[in-house]
């Protein structure tokens, strides 16, 4: 996409921003309406109802089933002492990337306690959060 001069060093008003899109190309300008699009979208403020539902999946989004087994399979290896060196190292990782999404879906459920004003507690039986390692 060829580069348009709104104003050099200033922020452009909607006026120049008119005057600057106009000069564009058809396609060079169907490309800057749809990044113009996911930016209005990725601006978008949510409703209360919108972000609960948001929070909610994110919190209930689980961690791969094969990650869990892969990693079981690693402690057993480890418990058994029959664990290599790169297979050590691998579940270091995998015990990392399982703690990281855990301590994230937390940091949501607190966010979600905070909007309803509930208990964490309460909270994450209502949703049917049961277990962090699931």
């Amino acid at each position: 996409m060829p580069a348009t001069e709104v104003r050099k060093y200033k922020i452009a008003d909607v006026e120049d921003l008119s005057t600057g899109v106009s000069r564009l190309s058809e396609e060079d300008l169907n490309v800057f309406f749809v990044k113009l699009q996911q930016k209005i979208i990725g601006k978008k403020i949510l409703t209360p109802q919108e972000e609960e539902i948001r929070l909610i999946k994110q919190i209930k989004e689980k961690i791969p089933i094969s990650v869990i087994r892969h990693f079981k399979k690693l402690q057993k290896k480890l418990n058994e002492e029959i664990i290599n060196d790169k297979e050590y190292a691998e579940m270091i990782q995998l015990s990392d990337f399982i703690e990281s999404k855990n301590v994230e879906r937390v940091k949501l459920l607190i966010e979600l306690s905070k909007i309803r004003k509930t208990p964490i507690d309460e909270l994450a039986i209502e949703i049917g959060f049961k277990n962090l390692h699931a």
